[in-house]
């Protein structure tokens, strides 16, 4: 049985992090109305937020 060693779990959660922020940031771009400050920031940063 093959066992994903320590490194390659800690990638797939920050893989799946990245993902989930990106997924996050697209939606509030899409869904409500962005202020002045808001808009200048990235899709990643908005998912942060």
């Amino acid at each position: 049985m093959w066992l994903p060693r320590p490194v390659e779990r800690l990638l797939l959660v920050l893989a799946l992090a990245s993902l989930w922020a990106l997924a996050q940031g697209t939606k509030v771009m899409q869904l409500y109305p962005l202020r002045r400050r808001q808009q200048r920031l990235s899709v990643f940063r908005l998912g942060l937020d």
